[in-house]
């Protein structure tokens, strides 16, 4: 029997918008149904599911997941909803999280905002305080990874480093706490320099808090203060903490950075994007080659550079004129197993999150191809050194990616198979 013979289809999913299925579905036996994501599942501009019979086709319910439009904030017919899973009705309950977050950035035009192409802060100490009896009590100690983000959950969460002591040892519910940066409580060092936190040598100030507006401005401003904790004023947070996940704690840093940089990075699911999760690489030398006629020349020793722990590196006081940047990861254990990972990726308009080193022809069909690659030529301005460029990065990925020897390699990002 179909449910819409007009048309020919057996499952109907048009009763608000044609062709409303998104694709995320599951088959519940229990109910003999098919539940889908979709649009509109029940009014206009939303988004949810909505569920079907698997013998007749016909429409069961919907479910309204979230209602608005775009312009509200809201995904509209954005096809918000991914895929559905079924959960057992039966066993015990899941384990609630609770855990506090989330990003440290360099505020470059200082409007106290997380803006487009503004970079993240890397190896930023950050530790936890639990207020009892009205004093700060040292309870966590972490660091911000490559991409500045930090979090505390409990003790055994990765990169934390909690005082194990019962009562302590975990984020609890409805508690007072003090997130410090700049301030590593466990080994009792500071990065605070006069007033400012010292990170590669670089300065550190603290940006406007609060500056933001509307309806999610607290997920892309500044939220730190000066405050003392162990005798010193520490850029921190005040939390009261709540049931489950909060990200909204950040911190903004205003800096002169100045110079080319920025990162090497681990592209895991090889898709040519920095992703979150993804780590730097530590011990990438970076050289600068002067470019003659669109071709690099020989380094320039005095601006070789080797990735640190977070994969970044910088040059500063690079003289105005043409360049190209060449990445070497030779000196990196297991180098004969990585490869650099595709250029420019195309839906990366910005350059900022993608690798800009270069690769020939067949590159992932070569068995053991070289071990250092260049940028393009560029032409650099440094505005009597006050000009920062941060886009210049290169990502590598491990050859376990490669699917077949004759050059070919599959691209999560789009699906396409693509030669070398």
């Amino acid at each position: 029997m179909e449910a819409d013979p007009s048309n020919g289809e057996f499952f109907y999913d048009d009763a608000f918008h044609p062709e409303s299925s998104n694709g995320g579905l599951a088959y519940d036996a229990d109910a003999d149904a098919i539940i889908v994501s979709a649009m509109d599942p029940i009014t206009f501009y939303s988004g949810g599911l909505i569920k079907l019979n698997a013998s007749t086709g016909e429409r069961m319910d919907g479910l309204t997941l979230y209602n608005g439009r775009s312009s509200d904030g809201y995904a509209g017919k954005g096809a918000g909803i991914g895929d559905v899973e079924l959960l057992a009705a039966s066993g015990p309950p899941p384990v609630k999280i609770h855990q506090i977050g989330n990003y440290a950035w360099v505020d470059a035009n200082e409007n106290g905002i997380q803006d487009p192409q503004e970079i993240s802060l890397a190896g930023l100490d950050v530790s936890l305080y639990k207020i009892v009896n009205g004093s700060p009590v040292f309870v966590a100690y972490t660091q911000t990874d490559a991409y500045g983000s930090y979090a505390f959950t409990g003790l055994g969460a990765p990169n934390e480093y909690w005082v194990s002591t019962n009562g302590t040892d975990s984020l609890l519910p409805d508690m007072e706490y003090k997130v410090v940066f700049g301030y590593n409580g466990l080994a009792a060092t500071s990065q605070l320099v006069g007033a400012a936190i010292v990170i590669n040598g670089i300065e550190h100030t603290l940006t406007t808090a609060d500056n933001a507006t509307g309806d999610f401005a607290d997920m892309i401003d500044s939220d730190a203060m000066l405050m003392t904790i162990a005798g010193n004023d520490y850029p921190s947070i005040t939390v009261l903490t709540g049931a489950g996940i909060d990200h909204s704690f950040d911190v903004g840093f205003r800096a002169n950075y100045r110079g080319i940089g920025n990162f090497v990075w681990f592209d895991a699911n090889f898709d040519g994007e920095q992703d979150p999760g993804e780590p730097g690489f530590e011990g990438v030398k970076v050289n600068l080659h002067a470019c003659a006629e669109g071709e690099p020349g020989a380094a320039i020793s005095t601006f070789m550079r080797t990735t640190d722990s977070n994969g970044r590196y910088l040059m500063t006081e690079v003289p105005d004129g043409n360049y190209a940047l060449s990445f070497d990861y030779s000196m990196v254990e297991g180098s004969e197993n990585l490869r650099f990972t595709m250029p420019d990726i195309n839906y990366n308009i910005e350059k900022f999150t993608d690798s800009e080193v270069l690769i020939p022809t067949n590159y992932y069909a070569q068995e053991s191809p070289a071990e250092v690659a260049f940028t393009g030529c560029f032409a650099w301005d440094a505005q009597d050194d006050t000009a920062f460029d941060p886009s210049f990065d290169a990502g590598l990925m491990h050859t376990d990616m490669l699917i077949d020897p004759t050059g070919y390699v599959y691209c999560e990002s789009n699906g396409e198979i693509l030669t070398g």
